[in-house]
């Protein structure tokens, strides 16, 4: 451990370090004096990483606060993994008061086990930081929080959802009410709550507060990949994207959306002029779908990039259809650059994006690849018929399809499947 410290200070002299990565380095309490000194004997560092380490305590946090608070260099803190139960609100008033930190990651570092007075003053700390503009707290499971019961949470949430409310606060419940007021509500761009337990009440209440927030807000990329809402979540976050242009992404991958959901969410689409990249990956979507899906994607004057893979796609031919009319579009208003489709690669068993689905693991098959390919080469290999720059189809089956053109060039207008590239 003495021998990594000394990447930033060696003899009490200021090494020119700009990063440290100190990841599972078995970091105790003992050691974060040390860091802290270092740090403060060099005002250059700029990135900080130490995840998965052990001096959670109250004693080790309040050390490498000391150093945060007034460090004017550092701009990225990876904290990941840490037990910071004890220290998280030190720490939060030191990310709050230093004014060079841009990018703080919270990942899986206890905020569930705080309670409701704690887990209130941390979330104020961190929103009073007049600097931060990426925030990744996920992997801190939320319990279920009070459902005020507004008109728009009865409408979305039912009799049902608001009868299963408790009043313990959660973390996401506190970031969205911070987020319109707090001094980050200028400079936070990016918000990432992945794998963080979050139902359609969480996703309610964070769309109603972004909504009413209007242009109060800097947001623009949310992640809220693999959790636990549906279609009453999708719809609230749809409802959001016809008024809320400001978002340039968002990714709901990983939950259970079915077609209700992602149609609620795509009938946004169209009447929004700011969202750029959309993740629908792994959201149980089947190819009934797909046509109302197709519908809004090509109405959109925004949209670049749209992630379906990991859904079963074209188990009609219907679905066939409609992926393929996504593919060979070449309407000129649509933006529409970049389509994955990928699959799961069961082979290794594991996924090229998301969870294993039940099935056969694809998303458009061999069959699919097949009518793709046909689609866009249309009997010659030269010819152009599509605006995309970039379909990807890996882990489809697509080894049963001739391959051939391997070796062009990706982002232009290419093809990727499975273990080759094709130009289209």
């Amino acid at each position: 451990m003495h021998g990594r410290t000394q990447l930033i200070h060696h003899d009490g002299c200021c090494l020119p370090a700009v990063a440290a990565r100190l990841h599972d380095a078995g970091i105790t309490p003992y050691w974060c004096g040390e860091i802290a000194y270092a740090c403060r004997a060099n005002q250059h560092l700029g990135s900080l990483d130490l995840s998965w380490n052990e001096f959670g305590g109250e004693a080790g946090c309040s050390d490498l606060a000391s150093a945060i608070a007034g460090h004017r260099g550092l701009r990225r803190l990876v904290l990941d993994n840490n037990d910071l139960l004890d220290g998280l609100s030190v720490l939060a008033c030191a990310v709050g008061r230093c004014v060079s930190l841009q990018t703080l990651s919270l990942r899986n570092v206890g905020f569930n086990e705080l309670a409701a007075p704690a887990l209130t003053a941390v979330v104020d700390a961190l929103a009073s930081s007049r600097s931060l503009r990426v925030l990744d707290v996920s992997g801190n499971l939320s319990p279920v929080w009070h459902i005020r019961a507004t008109e728009a949470h009865r409408t979305h949430l039912g009799a049902e959802g608001m009868a299963h409310s408790t009043t313990t606060p959660s973390l996401v419940a506190l970031l969205a009410r911070s987020l319109p007021h707090g001094a980050w509500s200028r400079t936070l761009s990016d918000l990432r709550l992945m794998n963080s337990d979050i139902d359609d009440g969480h996703v309610c209440l964070l769309a109603e507060q972004l909504t009413a927030a209007g242009d109060n807000t800097s947001l623009e990329h949310l992640s809220l990949a693999n959790n636990c809402f549906g279609a009453a979540g999708a719809a609230a976050l749809g409802d959001l994207l016809k008024v809320n242009c400001r978002l340039q992404s968002l990714d709901v991958a990983g939950n259970d959306l079915l077609a209700e959901g992602a149609i609620s969410l795509c009938s946004a689409l169209p009447l929004n002029r700011g969202l750029k990249r959309l993740s629908l990956a792994d959201t149980g979507l089947q190819g009934g779908a797909t046509r109302l899906i197709a519908d809004c994607v090509l109405a959109s004057t925004a949209l670049v990039s749209l992630s379906l893979s990991g859904n079963d796609l074209c188990s009609t031919r219907e679905g066939v259809q409609h992926i393929a009319r996504l593919v060979r579009h070449r309407d000129p208003a649509c933006c529409l650059r970049e389509l994955h489709l990928c699959g799961h690669d069961q082979a290794g068993g594991t996924t090229v994006y998301g969870h294993l689905a039940p099935g056969n693991g694809w998303c458009v098959g061999p069959q699919g690849v097949a009518c793709i390919i046909a689609r866009l080469r249309n009997g010659r290999a030269a010819d152009a018929t599509t605006a995309l720059h970039m379909v990807d189809l890996r882990a489809n089956g697509g080894e049963k399809i001739p391959q051939s053109g391997e070796g062009w060039s990706l982002y232009d207008r290419t093809l990727r499947v499975d273990g080759c590239t094709l130009r289209l």
